[in-house]
């Protein structure tokens, strides 16, 4: 018995227009995640952000399959402090840990 090898054209299945313009989604795909890490752990990085720092901050956590990335973001400028990235959902422990380590950078750099 003979298979046939490509789809039909037409009614039969293949898609001939798009309903949406856009490209479609990749959940969980990041075009700048391997860029970006270095750039946000890098002292240049946070310098830059804490010279408009509003002294306002969020805790924020995505999931992302089955792990959770835990932010600390400026609250007003919506700018990405610092992160964790853990395999679990966040713990009490996991966010003060967070906290304690943005204020030893802070107290570092002299900054309250």
């Amino acid at each position: 018995m003979a298979l046939p090898i490509e789809m039909p054209v037409g009614d039969s299945g293949e898609t001939i227009e798009s309903l949406f313009p856009s490209r479609p989604s990749k959940n969980g795909l990041s075009l700048r995640e391997k860029k970006a890490l270095p750039k946000i752990e890098s002292d240049e990085y946070l310098d830059e952000v804490l010279k408009n720092f509003s002294g306002n901050i969020a805790v924020d956590e995505v999931y992302d399959g089955r792990c959770c990335i835990l932010s600390l973001v400026d609250n007003r400028t919506s700018k990405r402090l610092m992160f964790r990235v853990l395999e679990k959902s966040p713990a009490t422990e996991d966010i003060v840990e967070l906290l304690q380590s943005f204020r030893t950078i802070l107290e570092q750099r002299e900054l309250q």
